[in-house]
C-alpha cells in the first residue's frame, strides 16, 4: 500500500527571483505531521525528520516549531493521527498564512536481500564444467531442498537492497493547482538493514538539501562597490555561507510591444565570491567580469559551484609533447587545486620516443588580479606511466615521478572562456624499474610482473628543467 505524506506547507510569495525581488527575510517553514509520524522508525517520520533538519540548516527557512503547531491545531480541533485530507491542509495553510505547500508522497519503499557478486566466478564457472552428471543432479537436488526450507526466510541478511523513491510537488493552497514538481530517490545496496537504509537515506538528504536551495534562491543587490570589492544585502540571517559564489546581473527591463508589458531578465555580467558573512549584509570580491558592474546590479545565488576544465598543450624537457587536462575545485578561491591527466611523448637516453600516461594533483594561489589579467603561482605532483619496448621485444612500462613548480598568467577572453600560460621548472625526476606483465603457466592463468630485459644499458627518463606550455579554460556555471 502507497503511503501518503502531507510534509511542509511553506509560506513563500515569491520562490524564484523576480523583478527587483530581493531575498531580505527567511521564508516560513510550516512542517506537518506525516502518516505515522509518531513511530520514529517509519519511513515518513525519518524523511520528514531529515527535510526538517536541513531546512533548519541552510537557515534561509524559518522552520515552525512542532509544539507551536500542535498548539493551533489543537485549538482548531484538527485531528493528525492517520492520513489528513486534503481541505485540512488547506486549512492549516490558512491559519498560518502560508500561501504555497509541498505535497510528498513516497512511491517506493522497499528492503530485499540480494545476493553478493561472486568474486570467483570464473573458478566456480570451471568446477562446474569438471562436475559429472550426477554430481550436477545431486547439487540441484541439494540447492532446490534448501530453497524449499528457506522460503520466506531472508537469505542475504548481510546484503541488503534498500530503495526510497518520493515525488514532491509544490502546490498553491488556495487553487489546490501543482506549479512544480520533483523526485527524490535514495539506493544502496549492502549491510544489514539499518545500515542500508541509512546510506539510502543519506543520499535522499544531500538531494532534499539542493532541492530546499532551489525553492528559496538568494537573491540581492549590490549597495556598495569599490573597484573589486562588493557589499549585498544578505548575510547570517538567511543563512549565507563564505566563498558562495553569486552571479551578477543587470536589473530586468520592461517593455511593451503591442500593448503589452513584458519583462526582459538582466544580462549576466561577472561573478562574485563572498569573503566575509555579517549577521544581515555580506563583502564579496568580483571573481570574474565580462561586463561592467555597477551598484544597484543583482546578484543570484549559483546552487551548483562552476565547473572549470583546462586544456594544454606543451613541450616537455625530453623533447617530446604534452596534452594535459585539469578539473579545478573550488576555482574562484584565493588557493584552489586540480586533478589532471594527460599524454604526450618522451625522449629516452637511447634517443628513442617513449609514450607516456600520467595522472597528478596539483595546487594554485591567485597573486593578484588586474582586469582580465590573473597571475597564479603553484605546484604539481605528477605521475607519468612511461611505455616502451625492450630489447626482447616486450612492451614494457615504467613510472615517472616529476614534481615541478611554476607560474600561470590567465587572460580572460569570454564569458566562459580564459586564454592562459604557464611555465614550470620540474626539479627532480624519480624514474622506476621497467617492466611487464605476462600470463603464469599455472592453472589459475594469472598475470605476473617480470623485470624488462636490456642486452645494453636501460633507458632512462630525464624530465628536470624549464618547459612551457599553453591552454584554454572552459568554465560552466
Amino acid at each position: 500500500m502507497k503511503k501518503i505524506i502531507y510534509s511542509f506547507l511553506f509560506v513563500a510569495s515569491f520562490l524564484y527571483p523576480q523583478e527587483n525581488a530581493l531575498a531580505l527575510e527567511q521564508k516560513k517553514l510550516l512542517i506537518l505531521p506525516a502518516e505515522n509520524y509518531e513511530d520514529p522508525n517509519s519511513i515518513s517520520s525519518k524523511t520528514t525528520n531529515i527535510i526538517a533538519s536541513e531546512a533548519i540548516k541552510l537557515g534561509r527557512f524559518d522552520v515552525i516549531d512542532r509544539s507551536l503547531l500542535d498548539a493551533i491545531l489543537a485549538e482548531q480541533k484538527l485531528q493528525l493521527s492517520g492520513l489528513m485530507n486534503e481541505d485540512d491542509i488547506i486549512e492549516v495553510g490558512n491559519l498560518s498564512s502560508a500561501e504555497e505547500a509541498l505535497f510528498i508522497k513516497i512511491n517506493t519503499f522497499g528492503q530485499k536481500g540480494v545476493p553478493p557478486k561472486e568474486k570467483n566466478d570464473k573458478k566456480k564457472e570451471k568446477e562446474d564444467e569438471d562436475d559429472s552428471l550426477l554430481e550436477w543432479i545431486v547439487k540441484e537436488a541439494i540447492t532446490a531442498t534448501i530453497d524449499k526450507k528457506l522460503d520466506g526466510v531472508e537469505r542475504y541478511p548481510n546484503n541488503i537492497q534498500t530503495v526510497i523513491q518520493a515525488e514532491v510537488r509544490l502546490i498553491n493552497i488556495e487553487t489546490g493547482s501543482a506549479i512544480r514538481s520533483f523526485q527524490l530517490y535514495g539506493h544502496h545496496t549492502g549491510g544489514i538493514k539499518a545500515v542500508s537504509l541509512n546510506k539510502a537515506l543519506k543520499t535522499l538528504r544531500w538531494q532534499a538539501r539542493k532541492k530546499l536551495k532551489q525553492l528559496y534562491i538568494l537573491s540581492s543587490e549590490i549597495i556598495e562597490l569599490d573597484g573589486r570589492k562588493i557589499s549585498i544585502f544578505s548575510g547570517e540571517n538567511l543563512g549565507l555561507k563564505q566563498n558562495s559564489i553569486f552571479e551578477i546581473s543587470s536589473n530586468d527591463r520592461q517593455k511593451t510591444i503591442k500593448g503589452r508589458t513584458i519583462t526582459l531578465p538582466g544580462k549576466p555580467r561577472g561573478l562574485l565570491r563572498i569573503t566575509d558573512v555579517g549577521p544581515d549584509a555580506s563583502f564579496g570580491v568580483i571573481v570574474r567580469k565580462w561586463r561592467s558592474v555597477q551598484e544597484g546590479n543583482k546578484v543570484y545565488e549559483l546552487i551548483d559551484p562552476p565547473t572549470v576544465v583546462d586544456i594544454e598543450i606543451g613541450q616537455n624537457t625530453a623533447n617530446g609533447i604534452k596534452i594535459e587536462s585539469r578539473l579545478w575545485v573550488n576555482p574562484f578561491n584565493k588557493y584552489t587545486w586540480n586533478i589532471s591527466g594527460g599524454l604526450g611523448t618522451v625522449e629516452d637516453s637511447r634517443e628513442d620516443m617513449d609514450l607516456f600516461l600520467g595522472l597528478g594533483i596539483g595546487g594554485q594561489v591567485q597573486l593578484f588580479q588586474l582586469g582580465p589579467i590573473s597571475p597564479r603561482f603553484g605546484i604539481n605532483f605528477p605521475i607519468r606511466f612511461t611505455f616502451t619496448e625492450d630489447d626482447d621485444a616486450h612492451t614494457v612500462s615504467s613510472f615517472i615521478f616529476s614534481p615541478e613548480i611554476g607560474g600561470e598568467i590567465s587572460i580572460l577572453i569570454g564569458k566562459t572562456k580564459d586564454l592562459f600560460i604557464t611555465t614550470h621548472y620540474t626539479f627532480t625526476s624519480l624514474q622506476g624499474k621497467w617492466t611487464y606483465t605476462e600470463n603464469s603457466d599455472d592453472e589459475d592463468g594469472e598475470l605476473k610482473t617480470l623485470d624488462a630485459v636490456w642486452d645494453k644499458p636501460e633507458p632512462k627518463v630525464n624530465l628536470t628543467g624549464l618547459h612551457f606550455s599553453i591552454g584554454l579554460r572552459f568554465i560552466s556555471f
